[in-house]
Parts: C-alpha cells; sequence; structure tokens
C-alpha cells in the first residue's frame, strides 16, 4: 500500500490516529481498529526504513493498539447481567481529549495570526534597490577569501604610494558595518565597499565581516549567479 504522507506533520502518535479517522471519515467511536492498526504500523515500519528516531509514545500506542485489536478478536464470556466493555473506549476518550485540546490549539494560532495582522509594518527605507532575489548559497571560508580576492583585484591601482600610519582598526570596521546594518538587512560586500578606496580600509572591513561571522551578527552567502559576497543579519 501506498502513502502519502508527510512524515514530519505529526506532533505525536494520537495526531497520527486522527489524521487518519479524519483522511477516510471514520466515525471515532466505532473505529476499525484492525485497519487503523494495519496503517499505524506501516506508518512506524516507514519511520524506521527511514532511520527516523521513532519515540517511545509511538512504540507505545503500537502495543495499545495490538492489545485493543486481540481483545477485539477474543470471543466474550459474559454473563447476562454483565455489561460488554468496548475494548476501544480508552483509546476513543484520548483521542477525544487531544482533538479537544488540538482545537484550542489552533484557535490560538488564528487569533495570533490576526494580531499580527493588526500591527503596521515597519518599513526599512533602502538606499538601493535590489532588482532580483539573488540565488544565495552558504560560503566556506576558503569561498570567502576568493570573493575577497576578486574585490581587490578590481580595485583601481596606484601608481603612487605613500607609507603612512595605518589609522583604521578593526573594531572601528566593525562599528562602520553594523551602523551598515540598520539601514540594510542584506546587502553584498560590493556595495558595502563601494566608496573605499584605500585597500587597506577594504582588508580591515573584511576582517571586521569576518568577525562579526565568528561572534554571531552575521551570515554570509553568494550569488549562485554572478559570484558577488552578500551580507545578512542575523
Amino acid at each position: 500500500m501506498s502513502y502519502n504522507i508527510k512524515l514530519d506533520i505529526f506532533e505525536g502518535p494520537l495526531d497520527l490516529l486522527l489524521f487518519f479517522i479524519q483522511r477516510d471519515e471514520i466515525n471515532i467511536y466505532d473505529i476499525p481498529i484492525s485497519d487503523i492498526t494495519k496503517e499505524y504500523l506501516e506508518y512506524v515500519e516507514i519511520m524506521h526504513q527511514m532511520k527516523l528516531s521513532i519515540a517511545g509514545e509511538f512504540l507505545e500506542m503500537a502495543a495499545m493498539l495490538m492489545r485493543i485489536k486481540v481483545k477485539m478478536l477474543l470471543p466474550n464470556s459474559i454473563n447476562d447481567n454483565d455489561e460488554i466493555e468496548d475494548p476501544r473506549t480508552e483509546l476513543v476518550d484520548m483521542l477525544m481529549e487531544y482533538k479537544k485540546y488540538k482545537l484550542a490549539a489552533d484557535q490560538l494560532k488564528n487569533k495570533e495570526s490576526a494580531q499580527i495582522g493588526y500591527q503596521k509594518p515597519q518599513v526599512v527605507k533602502q538606499e538601493f534597490e535590489i532588482i532580483h532575489e539573488p540565488d544565495l548559497s552558504e560560503l566556506s571560508i576558503y569561498d570567502i577569501g576568493l570573493v575577497f580576492k576578486k574585490v581587490l583585484n578590481n580595485m583601481p591601482e596606484k601608481n603612487k604610494y605613500e607609507i603612512k600610519q595605518l589609522k583604521i582598526t578593526i573594531t572601528e570596521q566593525i562599528e562602520f558595518v553594523r551602523n551598515y546594518l540598520e539601514t540594510h538587512t542584506k546587502f553584498n560586500f560590493n556595495k558595502l565597499t563601494e566608496k573605499i578606496s584605500d585597500r587597506i580600509e577594504v582588508i580591515a572591513t573584511f576582517l571586521a565581516v569576518l568577525e562579526m561571522i565568528k561572534n554571531g551578527f552575521i551570515r554570509v552567502m553568494q550569488d549562485n549567479e554572478n559570484q558577488e559576497l552578500w551580507i545578512q543579519k542575523i
């Protein structure tokens, strides 16, 4: 039997059983225990084959379903004055209780979404317009170095060199990048350094970016199309 099931949508065994019941429009007070047990065990087997971690509660529910199934297959030996107790009663009570809490949680979530809709959005004015959303991918430190080398190579060469004391510090450039992040949550490194003409200042800015990556303030990605270095605020 094939399933069209997304394995990560179920919060627990009761959520899975409720899915089966709602999908097949089953009367929750008259659950076909044999069929639903078969489907449940096949789902657990799928989890096992995909080497997913199976929580103990899923295995505990599997044992409960098997116990109920056995009880329903056994012949009833009762007296005339005794009432027949349905082995599914405990399971039905658990499902009804779970369904009640799940409905309450959904209602709270809807109220939260509605409340968010009333909040006035804060629009940050951008100094430049991104024409398209780049296809970004995570970078290694080696990739970052290659992009940075390309930035330096594209800087205009100076015919005259002046020896002067270095006045730019990494701390100052970290503050420079922080200020830029106030109005730009995502930007490429070229845009950050386009007004910098001194190679030493570009290097200090690059080292500041590396320090901010290490401290978890920003992350860097690469535009797969243009091979540009993009910086995003975390």
